[in-house]
Parts: structure tokens; C-alpha cells; sequence
């Protein structure tokens, strides 16, 4: 697999030195994916396309950073705390500003909606991003970026500077949802990717030209697109195979009710072999591993790992949130899905598509989960309907796709090199 290449940090000056390790040709593509690390999703998906990149063009120059790394250490850890506590404590209150930013704006009068479009377009891209802003233009500016491309957050800021004639590199536009939101759409983006044909018809809607949008899929690490045996995959991570696999996603950051919905898994009569990924929470992982597990029942509780392909290969249930780059990860191993949970606003909405698409069914209660799978594994039509619904949806060469397509972009724009195509 390839390494992900780090990035220098800015010095005392704000500047970032540039990488002489390595004999880059002058013409080699120069790319830079730009996240916010406040939820694992973007990052992952910023991951997957740089690696794609890579792979496609060895040649390429690639940076695939945080923009919060770039500021101070302290401004990082707050951020993401924060986020956890507003979607933990808070999660309506988020849902509401997200909905009023997504509304339409009134001919007739200023609405709390147009408010909010105003803060996140002007007075945030001016002043409000001030410490990520110090540290992240010397950077955009210390190099001759062929394309930037914006996975999630990062988009209104970096839209700001173009507005603001600060940067001129290309613009792309990465979602990791299955629904954009209003503010996805920017004038100054050259070309995006989304992951349905209904995010194109509402980026449309709003503007966008259909030649600048390319409906992709998710993109997912390229492990994803390989051929592994379930046997294999099975031996590696000690489980039989015997019974129905439960996979429990946690998500990067080990968030919602995981030792409920473990218990509730547990409580299920008929034999079962559970996986339970806790993130990088390792007091999760200490807690879940004291509960008492009955007799009949298989468990296994692992923590952070970069081995998830193999562990959704052999799953017949996965048992998650709804979030963008797990689902898709899902999908592509063709996984059916029982949501839990659900946080307001893009979950929710993530949560819609997927009921729609017969790929998931929802929980409701957690005492009622033993029920729903039990349900779930004795109608074996149902579950292989599902399966072969979420194959239908899965899109394991997103990332190579994305890649092709910038590649070949920079090509054209350079009028240069050879336009490159990937197997499908």
C-alpha cells in the first residue's frame, strides 16, 4: 500500500518549506486535498483519493493535509472536542442551523437563512478562520497547485480566498454524503464530485453546469477495489465463519451509545460472531471488553485499524450510524446495514437514502434490536435482496475514478501528457 506523504509544518514565519526529498519532474501533476479533521469522514476521503493518486501517477506530487494541523496544536484538539460535545449534547441545535443554511432565501425579505449564508460566506471566509488562515495561505501560496481539491468543510474558506484573489489555483469540490447542501455549491468551484445522481440535479438547481460535476460515488481507500478471498479474510481476523458476523462501527472517534447498542448484540438467543471496531477511544475498548459475553456467542473488540475492507468482506450485517464514509465502505463490500441512531442533518439524510435504496432498515429502540436481527437473519431472502441492493449502490473505484479525472484535467489544462483511463 502506499505511504501517505507528511507535510512540513509552517515555521515561525507561517511559511512551509518546500519537499526536496524526492527529483519531482517540473511537469509532474501538483495536487492538494484539503480536509478538516472535526469528523474522520473527510479525512478518510481525502486518504483515498491521494492514494489513488498515487497509484495512478507515481509521479504525482501530493499533499493530503488537515488544515487544522496547520494551525496550533491546541486549536486542533479544540475544534474536534467541541464538535463532539455539540453533536453529543447539542445534536438539534446543529440540525437547525443546518436546515436554515439549506433553506432557499426570500425575494421579498432578509431571512435567518440569507443570516446564515452571510456569516459562512462573508464575515466567516474574512475573519472568522483567523488562526487557520495565518498558517494555511503561506501554504496555498508556497507552491503552483495545479488543482485544490476541498474534501467536506475546508470548501467555504478556500472559496473565500479565491473570491478574494488570494489563491488561483483550480477549485474541486469532494462530498462524502449522499445529499449536498446549498452551501456545497460555489461559483468559483470548477468541477465536482458527488455520490448520487440526485446530489448532481440539486448542485444543478443551484447552478452548477452539468459537464462541471461527475457523479463518482463515495470514494473509499482503494483496498476496497481488490480482490480478496472471504476465507482469507476470515483467518486473519480468527473469526469462523459458522454463524452470522455482527460488525459494529463505531466510527474514528468511538462516539454515540456503543456499549448499549454491544449489549443489545448481545442479548440476541441465536449464536453470533460480533466485531465491535472501537475507534481510537482505548477506554472503549477497556470498558466493552469487560462486559459479560454469553456462551453462545463470539465476540471480538478491536481499536483503531486500517484493515476494515477485510472485516465488511465477511460481514453479513453491519450494525452503525449513518455517516457518509462508512456506509459507502458498506456499500462497497455490498453489506446490508441497521441504522442506529442517527445524528440530524446530513446522518439523517444519509440515513433517507438508504432506506429508499432497500439497503438498511432503522432502529428505532435498542431493547428492540435482538428483535430486528433475529428477524433480519431467519428471512434470508430479505437479507440477500438487501445485499444485492447495496452491490448495486457500492462504488469501490470512486477514489480511481476521482483520481483519473483530476489527472486528466491537469493534462488538458496543462496541454500536456497523456490522458490515463482506469480499469473498471
Amino acid at each position: 500500500m502506499v505511504e501517505t506523504r507528511k507535510i512540513a509544518a509552517p515555521n515561525e514565519n507561517g511559511a512551509v518549506a518546500r519537499d526536496h526529498s524526492t527529483n519531482q519532474s517540473s511537469a509532474a501533476p501538483r495536487i492538494l486535498l484539503l480536509c478538516k479533521s472535526t469528523g474522520t469522514g473527510p479525512r478518510r476521503g481525502a486518504l483515498a483519493v491521494a492514494l489513488a493518486l498515487r497509484q495512478l501517477d507515481p509521479s504525482a506530487v501530493v499533499h493530503d493535509i488537515d488544515i487544522l494541523q496547520l494551525a496550533y496544536a491546541g486549536l486542533q484538539r479544540r475544534a474536534v472536542k467541541k464538535g463532539i460535545r455539540m453533536q453529543e449534547q447539542k445534536p438539534y441545535h446543529l440540525a437547525r442551523l443546518y436546515e436554515q443554511a439549506d433553506r432557499p432565501g426570500s425575494e421579498r425579505r432578509y431571512t435567518w437563512s440569507d443570516r446564515l449564508r452571510f456569516w459562512q460566506r462573508d464575515l466567516r471566509g474574512r475573519f472568522g478562520d483567523f488562526w487557520l488562515l495565518r498558517s494555511l495561505l503561506p501554504f496555498l501560496q508556497s507552491e503552483a497547485w495545479d488543482v485544490i481539491v476541498n474534501v467536506g468543510a475546508t470548501g467555504e474558506l478556500i472559496a473565500a480566498l479565491k473570491r478574494q484573489g488570494k489563491i488561483h489555483a483550480p477549485q474541486f469540490l469532494l462530498t462524502t454524503d449522499f445529499y449536498t447542501h446549498r452551501a456545497n455549491y460555489k461559483k468559483y468551484y470548477d468541477h465536482y464530485f458527488v455520490a448520487t445522481e440526485e446530489c448532481a440535479a440539486h448542485l444543478k438547481a443551484l447552478g452548477a453546469k452539468k459537464k462541471q460535476i461527475s457523479i463518482t460515488g463515495t470514494p473509499v481507500n482503494p483496498a476496497f477495489s481488490e480482490i480478496k478471498e472471504r476465507v482469507q479474510c476470515l483467518s486473519a481476523h480468527g473469526l469462523n465463519g459458522d454463524r452470522p458476523i455482527v460488525l459494529q462501527m463505531t466510527g474514528g472517534l468511538g462516539m454515540g451509545p456503543v456499549e448499549k447498542i454491544f449489549k443489545s448484540l448481545l442479548a440476541v438467543k441465536m449464536p453470533l460472531e460480533v466485531v465491535v471496531v472501537a475507534g481510537r477511544n482505548q477506554e472503549l475498548k477497556q470498558r466493552l471488553e469487560q462486559i459479560t459475553v454469553p456462551e453462545q456467542h463470539r465476540i471480538k473488540i478491536l481499536g483503531l485499524t486500517d484493515r476494515v475492507d477485510e472485516l465488511m468482506r465477511v460481514a453479513d450485517v453491519l450494525v452503525s450510524k449513518s455517516g457518509g464514509m462508512t456506509t459507502a465502505e458498506a456499500l462497497a463490500c455490498g453489506v446490508p446495514i441497521v441504522i442506529i441512531d442517527p445524528f440530524p442533518g446530513l446522518e439523517a439524510q444519509n440515513c433517507d437514502f438508504l432506506l429508499e435504496n432497500g439497503v438498511a432498515i432503522k432502529n428505532q429502540h435498542l431493547e428492540t434490536l435482538p428483535f430486528q436481527l433475529t428477524q433480519l437473519f431467519n428471512d434470508p431472502q430479505r437479507l440477500a435482496l438487501m445485499r444485492s441492493n447495496a452491490q448495486r449502490l457500492g462504488k469501490p473505484r470512486a477514489a480511481f475514478e476521482i483520481a483519473e479525472y483530476i489527472l486528466n484535467w491537469i493534462a488538458i489544462y496543462k496541454g500536456n501528457g497523456e490522458l490515463r483511463q482506469t480499469n473498471t
